[in-house]
């Protein structure tokens, strides 16, 4: 019995196993059959953006201190003793001001015997026609002095000669490379308008079909006027970008064009000030986060502060381009002026040299030359009396330069010096900030890369050390900082703020829309495009920040990810850019 119900059940089991191939084998065939005749299975329409910018950032917060960016001693000209101190530090004084007064007893006796001296030579003069010989020998000295004087200012007219030409050379040198580098200026102001348009764009659609997905329902609902008034200032602003964009820009003409690059900066300002006001007036939605506004708003305010920035920085190449060739033409006036008078000089030497062989010559033949030659002798006494007396006058202390003083080194009563620093002054409105980076941190720092002073003043790098100091075996790195409005103080410690990328960084870390990453069990993936198909590409998910995930990859930031389309795409899939 148990042996018949042994054979029922295996010929039940095959009969079942074959009609089981018989289903599938009919089920592929199916399959196959609509899968090839499917007019769905063509491309698929996607939304995609570029992967956009690193989120990879982190701080390196240390202190510095301030320094002035330019600074002069005030020196004693002259021997003495201070007498007499009209400045005090931080005070602010002019060209040419007065400082102090010094004494010195001996240059003042000098100069009483001077001016003794001048009445006694003129006394002398009377007398000449009784030393001839006397009168002889001033006149051989006074040829002397001639030849001598000829020669000093043959040299000092080579000098400006030279001076001038080399200053010319300098100048047109100077005048090529502002140009150049305002050209190089322009293009990156206007990469700053574009990329600012591109983002106002994408959120008030003023142009085009893109737009940020869910913000259109509630766009400045609460004020319409403001989002018109922001459509027409974007489109204001892209029509003089679009023109600028077109022009050739070069030497020749980047004058012109800095001017217009200036105009666009307002314009892309207004549309700032419009864009923030747009977003103050959005209100968040089911489709459209809290988070997501709140993100919009940030990145408006700074991308605001960023045209406040770059309009500054494209004020002061215009400026710079406006007063270059005055200044170059005041200062090669200068030079030519300082030629001239060396030419005359030089010819005047001549012609004394010239009087002076005359009156020897003459000298011996008659006493009216030799009365000449005593002249020559008053003269000689005059010039001793305006030379001691010019050296008198330095005894007075001027400032060299017009700034505020920094440094106080006298005091009254104090002996000083020739070339002694009685103060020194310095010009702020643009200083340094000098501070110590250790060995290991050095390298994350580059020329150009920006700092915040303080928590609130901007800056760039200029200098970094090739060599870590003796001492503190840290490296100098100095930033400039316009101080226009002086906010840093010189000799004052700051606190400095340099965004570099972390050391040990595997791959980079970027910000993309939560909807374009697929989130499971195994594995976390995004879609980008290779050759028209699909490409499924892993990542690694950092954090979620409301609609936007933070991941790390080593894709390229100008990569295009799959944003719209992505849910139910799969690996090679074809598909098709939306227009």
């Amino acid at each position: 019995m148990n042996m018949k119900l042994n054979k029922k059940n295996i010929v039940l089991a095959a009969c079942l196993l074959a009609a089981v191939i018989g289903a599938i084998a009919v089920n592929g065939y199916y399959k196959k059959k609509i899968v090839q005749n499917d007019p769905v299975a063509v491309a698929k329409q996607v939304g995609v953006e570029e992967l956009g910018e690193r989120a990879d950032q982190a701080k390196l917060s240390m202190q510095g201190t301030v320094k002035a960016a330019s600074k002069i001693d005030v020196v004693a000209l002259a021997n003495g003793t201070v007498k007499f101190i009209d400045f005090k530090s931080g005070d602010k004084i002019t060209v040419n001001q007065p400082l102090a007064e010094l004494y010195d007893s001996a240059l003042m006796t000098n100069l009483y015997n001077a001016s003794t001296n001048v009445n006694n030579v003129n006394q002398n003069y009377r007398n000449t026609s009784m030393v001839t010989d006397e009168a002889i020998k001033q006149a051989q000295l006074g040829t002397t002095r001639a030849q001598e004087a000829v020669a000093a200012a043959e040299i000092a007219a080579k000098a400006s000669k030279e001076n001038y030409e080399n200053a010319k050379a300098v100048q047109v040198k100077n005048g090529q490379d502002i140009k150049s580098n305002a050209v190089v200026a322009v293009g990156n102001y206007l990469n700053t308008i574009n990329s600012f348009l591109e983002q106002a764009n994408y959120i008030i659609k003023a142009e085009g079909s893109e737009q940020l997905p869910g913000i259109d329902l509630t766009l400045s609902v609460r004020n319409p006027g403001k989002l018109i008034a922001a459509k027409n200032d974007y489109l204001a602003a892209h029509k003089r970008y679009m023109q600028l964009a077109k022009t050739e820009i070069n030497s020749s003409n980047v004058g012109s064009v800095m001017n217009d690059v200036v105009l666009n900066l307002s314009e892309a300002k207004k549309l700032a000030d419009n864009m923030v006001d747009v977003l103050s007036a959005t209100v968040a939605h089911s489709q459209f986060s809290e988070t997501a506004l709140l993100a919009q708003k940030s990145s408006f305010t700074g991308m605001r502060s960023s045209i406040v920035s770059t309009q500054a920085a494209a004020q002061a190449t215009n400026q710079s381009l406006d007063n270059f060739e005055l200044i170059s033409k005041q200062q090669l006036d200068a030079l030519a002026n300082a030629q001239r008078a060396a030419e005359n000089q030089l010819s005047q030497a001549k012609l004394a040299q010239e009087s002076a062989n005359a009156g020897l010559s003459s000298a011996q033949k008659s006493r009216t030359q030799q009365l000449g030659l005593s002249q020559s002798s008053l003269d000689g006494a005059q010039g001793q009396y305006q030379l001691l007396e010019n050296q008198a006058d330095d005894l007075t202390v001027r400032a060299p330069i017009s700034g505020e003083i920094t440094a106080k080194s006298v005091e009254v009563g104090t002996e000083v010096r020739i070339g002694q620093k009685l103060a020194e002054i310095s010009q702020i409105d643009s200083v340094k900030v000098v501070i110590g980076v250790s060995p290991e941190d050095v390298s994350l720092i580059k020329l150009g890369q920006k700092a915040v002073i303080n928590g609130v003043v901007s800056g760039a790098v200029n200098q970094i050390d090739p060599a870590a100091d003796s001492v503190s075996k840290k490296v100098k790195v100095e930033i400039v900082v316009d101080n226009k409005d002086k906010a840093l103080i010189p000799e004052t410690l700051v606190d400095v703020a340099i965004s570099v990328k972390p050391r040990g960084t595997s791959g980079s870390v970027y910000k993309l829309p939560l909807k374009a990453l697929t989130i499971s069990q195994n594995e976390n993936f995004i879609f980008t495009i290779d050759k028209d198909r699909a490409k499924k590409v892993a990542v690694t998910l950092d954090r979620v920040e409301g609609e936007v995930a933070v991941i790390k990859t080593d894709l390229s930031p100008k990569t295009l990810i799959i944003i719209d389309g992505n849910k139910l795409l799969e690996d090679g899939q074809s598909v098709e850019i939306k227009k």
